[in-house]
């Protein structure tokens, strides 16, 4: 099993720190399965041919009112299916050995290794 393979099949969720949703990552060529090597930007692998038509319908429709209207179809199936949740917050997660000592969470505007010139080792 490769590495994109199990990150693609595992029974689980991932919370991915995006600026914003890009709904066409959501068309089904974007899913990554076994018939594409797990390669793919639609990372909930959502594969609906109604969705596929929706969003190839908009990049081929020009005038703005018709685009726009194709864009309310695309939004009204994307949260009826809830294909992506967006959340407020996120965390941050950090392992620490159990022998080192010092360590704390990360200041505001900082980063977990804030104060590294702290830590130490217990032996």
């Amino acid at each position: 099993m490769t590495d994109r393979e199990y990150r693609n099949t595992r029974p689980a969720f991932e919370l991915l720190s995006t600026s914003g949703v890009n709904f066409a990552s959501f068309h089904s060529a974007q899913a990554p399965v076994p018939q594409n090597g797990f390669v793919g930007n639609n990372r909930s692998r959502f594969q609906n041919p109604v969705n596929d038509a929706l969003i190839e319908r908009y990049f081929n429709t020009i005038p703005i009112p018709d685009r726009m209207e194709v864009l309310r179809e695309i939004v009204r199936l994307q949260t009826d299916q809830v294909v992506a949740m967006g959340v407020f917050y996120s965390t941050t997660h950090m392992f620490v050995g159990n022998r080192l000592i010092g360590v704390h969470a990360r200041g505001a505007n900082a980063t977990e290794a804030w104060n590294a010139q702290d830590w130490d080792v217990r032996s």
